[in-house]
């Protein structure tokens, strides 16, 4: 079975797979029955197969967004550390008046 695009589908049979609500891709649809056929589970791990393959997401990051989180840990780190060292300034100061 051929998926029909959005607008092929007006007036099909197809059409209602692709009233999906707003916040959802515009190329995404509901799954036909077709479709649903080929969704397994293994009842024991609660894994999902596709045509009898694992269906596996993986979320990885971008290595901009890799980039970013350590400028982040580089700036949250300077941070701390220069805390540590006013306050051991502090510290010494104020024993030195004693």
């Amino acid at each position: 079975m051929v998926a029909l695009t959005r607008q092929e589908a007006k007036g099909t049979a197809e059409e209602q797979l692709w009233d999906t609500p707003d916040s959802w891709p515009r190329n995404v649809r509901y799954a036909s029955l077709d479709a649903l056929g080929k969704l397994g589970e293994d009842p024991a791990t609660g894994a999902l197969y596709w045509n009898g393959e694992p269906f596996m997401l993986r979320r990885r990051f971008e290595p901009f967004e890799r980039a970013l989180a350590v400028v982040g840990l580089i700036i949250a780190g300077s941070g701390a550390a220069a805390a540590i060292v006013q306050a051991a300034i502090a510290v010494m100061e104020h024993n030195a008046g004693h």
